[in-house]
Order: C-alpha cells, then structure tokens, then sequence
C-alpha cells in the first residue's frame, strides 16, 4: 500500500511539476520573441504604476502607468495577464522612440510569473522524484529479501494505526508479529491484507541484519488463519 501511495504521488507531483517548468519556459520564450519583434525603435522608461483595473470577461488586467518623456508627463496603458503589480510600483516598460504615448511592451514583470512557476514547477518535480526513488529503492529491497531473506511464519500480535498515511480521513493499519525474539511491523496494509491475533503472516528476514525485513501479503500460501505453521525452508 505504501508503495501504491508513493507512486501515486510521485507521478502527481512530477507531472505538475513537469508541466509547470514547460509553461515557464514557454512563457519565457513567447515573451522573448514578442518583445524582440516590437523593440527595434523602442526605449526603456521608468513609470509609476497608477491604477490597475480587472478587465471583465478577460484574465489579463489593464495598467495604467505615469511617466515622463522629454520634460512631458504621460499616462498611457496596457495590458497583462499577471496580477503581480500594484499601485504606486515602480515599473520599467518600453516606449516608441517616435510616438512615447505608445508603450511597446510593458511586460517589464513576466519575469516574476517565469520565476514563480519555475520555483513552484522545481518543487514539484524534485518532490515526485522523491516519491519515485523511495518507492523504487522500496520495491528493489522487498525483492532482494523475497529472494534471500529467510522465510518464518510470524505470530501476529495485532494491528495499530498509521496517522502518517490517511485515506478518506482514516489511518492506514500496520501490522504487528512476531518470531521466537523478533518483532516485526508491516507497512500499511489494506483492509484485505489485515490479519488478527493469533494468525500467522510469512516475513522474510535479511540473514545478515535482522533490522531489514519484508512481510509477503500476497501470494496464496502467505498466511495460514486456521492452522498451525508450518516450518519454512530456508533458502540456501
């Protein structure tokens, strides 16, 4: 279950953050190239932003800046699609060298739309990797103990809940067994996997470091409810 858990969010988040990253870069090179074909005769101008309105029906906003070109002062426009600006900022924006009343490009803060979705994206992506190599390492160590750990029927002494993992408000259940001097806790198990005291769960211990175990849950034979255990061969 825990490895069904990890997966899940490991391929959630890198995804989003997978899709976040390409919008940001996107963005940058739209930008870029937009910028580029208007700025042949264009000139940087320091403006104060002095109003920001919500164009209805559109996500972009229209601002309305102050600034002043060859002694005059001007207040012209234009739109954006970003919401980080506010009154009384002090923006930089590119005017027309021949007409200062026309802003060329006032998108002087998409940098901080790139930023925050390559921040958030980087976040995302470097979270479902994460989950994914955990989960990988998790799959590679219950193989190597199926493989070569020692098989023992252990008693179960009961299952205890696991607040670290919730689903649909509930705690996921772990399982606790136990072998001659050995206590063993499972991961989160499902309600079908769950065993109750006195059943026998099949458990494969690293020969070399008792500490390293995996319980088997899912093949036919990996408990016995209504009988006594069997000795199990050992592998060689």
């Amino acid at each position: 279950m825990v490895k069904k858990v990890f997966l899940i969010l490991g391929g959630i988040f890198f995804s989003l953050g997978l899709a976040l990253s390409i919008a940001a870069i996107a963005t940058h090179i739209g930008t870029t190239a937009v910028r580029a074909r208007g700025m042949r005769d264009a000139v940087p101008v320091s403006a104060m932003v002095v109003d920001v309105r919500v164009i209805e029906g559109d996500s972009r906003v229209r601002v309305y800046v102050e600034y002043e070109v060859d002694g005059e002062t001007i207040i012209s426009s234009f739109r954006r699609r970003d919401s980080f600006i506010f009154e009384r900022q002090l923006v930089d924006i590119y005017v027309s060298a021949h007409n200062p009343r026309n802003i060329v490009s006032g998108d002087s803060f998409v940098w901080v739309t790139v930023l925050v979705l390559s921040i958030i994206g980087g976040v995302f992506t470097i979270l479902g990797a994460g989950f994914l190599i955990a989960r990988s390492r998790m799959v590679k160590r219950h193989r190597w103990l199926l493989d070569f750990g020692i098989p023992v029927w252990a008693n179960v002494l009961g299952a205890d809940e696991n607040w670290n993992i919730v689903v649909n408000g509930q705690p996921a259940m772990v399982l606790l067994a136990s072998y001659g001097n050995m206590q063993f806790v499972s991961g989160a198990v499902s309600n079908n996997d769950l065993a109750f005291v006195g059943e026998h769960v099949k458990v494969f211990y690293d020969p070399d470091n008792f500490s390293r175990y995996t319980f088997d849950l899912k093949n036919e034979s990996a408990r016995m409810p209504f009988e006594d255990p069997k000795p199990l061969e050992q592998h060689q």
